[in-house]
C-alpha cells in the first residue's frame, strides 16, 4: 500500500502553522538563555584575568559561585589570591565553599595557605568541613600538620570525621590508627576504620586494631574490611 502525503488544509494546516512557530520561539528561547545569564553574572567565556576582573563588580552570589568554579577549572595560580580572599570574607557561605573547592584544584603552596587561613578564621560548619577536606589534595606538612590537629583535637565530631577522611587520601595509616586508640565517639571511630579501610597499607592496621579490640560495633566494621565479609563483598 502506498500512502500519499497530503497537504493540511483550513484549521489543521493553520493549527501546525502555529505549532511550528511556537516550537521555534522555544529554541529561540533556550539558545538566548546562556547569552543572557552571562550578561547579568559576568562573562560565560572570557580569560582568566577577564574572570577576576569580573568578580570586582559582580553583586549575584549566583554569578560569583560561578566565577569561582571556573576559576578553579583553569587551574591558573594567578587566581590564587583573589580566591583565597573570597574564601575568607565573600558573605555568602557557598560561594565561599565553592571557593575553597576552587583553590583545592589550583593548588600550590598559595593555596594551601589561603585554606589554612580558612580553617583558623571560619566559624561556619559547612565551610569548614569543606577545607578540611580540601586540605586531603595536598601531601604538603602543613596539610598533613593541620589535618592530624583537627583529627585529634577538634571538639566537633564532624571535623573530626572529614579530617580523618582526608588524612586516608594522604596514606597516613599510623597516625589514622594511633588516633582510634584514643577516640572515644563511635561515629569517629568507624570514620577512622573506613579511613583506614580506603589508605594504602590500612588493612595492616586494621588487623592491629581487630586483634585488641573488644567493642562489638567497631568490630563488626572491622571484620567487614579484614574478614570473611570483605572477602564476600570482593567476590559480588
Amino acid at each position: 500500500m502506498i500512502l500519499e502525503n497530503k497537504p493540511e488544509t483550513g484549521e489543521k494546516a493553520a493549527f501546525a502553522g502555529r505549532g511550528l512557530l511556537l516550537l521555534a520561539l522555544a529554541v529561540a528561547a533556550l539558545a538566548a538563555a546562556p547569552a543572557a545569564r552571562g550578561a547579568s553574572s559576568g562573562t560565560a567565556g572570557g580569560s582568566v584575568s577577564e574572570k577576576i576582573a569580573a568578580l570586582q563588580g559582580e553583586k549575584e552570589i549566583s554569578g560569583r559561585e560561578r566565577l569561582y568554579r571556573e576559576l578553579g577549572e583553569a587551574r591558573d595560580k594567578a587566581a590564587t589570591a583573589v580566591l583565597s580572599r573570597a574564601a575568607l570574607s565573600d558573605a555568602e557561605p557557598g560561594a565561599r565553599i565553592d571557593a575553597i573547592l576552587a583553590l583545592s584544584k589550583i593548588g600550590g603552596p598559595e593555596a594551601l595557605k589561603g585554606l589554612l587561613a580558612v580553617l583558623a578564621r571560619e566559624k561556619h560548619k559547612g565551610v569548614r568541613v569543606q577545607a578540611v577536606n580540601a586540605l586531603g589534595f595536598f601531601s604538603a606538612p602543613e596539610a598533613l600538620a593541620g589535618l592530624r590537629g583537627i583529627a585529634r583535637n577538634d571538639p566537633d565530631k564532624d571535623l573530626r570525621i572529614s579530617a580523618v577522611m582526608a588524612l586516608s587520601r594522604l596514606n597516613d595509616t599510623q597516625v589514622l590508627s594511633d588516633n582510634f586508640a584514643v577516640e572515644t565517639d563511635t561515629s569517629v571511630k568507624l570514620g577512622i576504620i573506613d579511613a583506614l579501610g580506603r589508605s594504602d597499607g590500612g588493612e595492616k592496621e586494621l588487623k592491629k586494631i581487630r586483634a585488641k579490640n573488644k567493642d562489638a560495633k567497631t568490630n563488626e566494621r572491622l571484620d567487614f574490611y579484614t574478614g570473611e565479609k570483605r572477602k564476600k563483598a570482593k567476590k559480588k
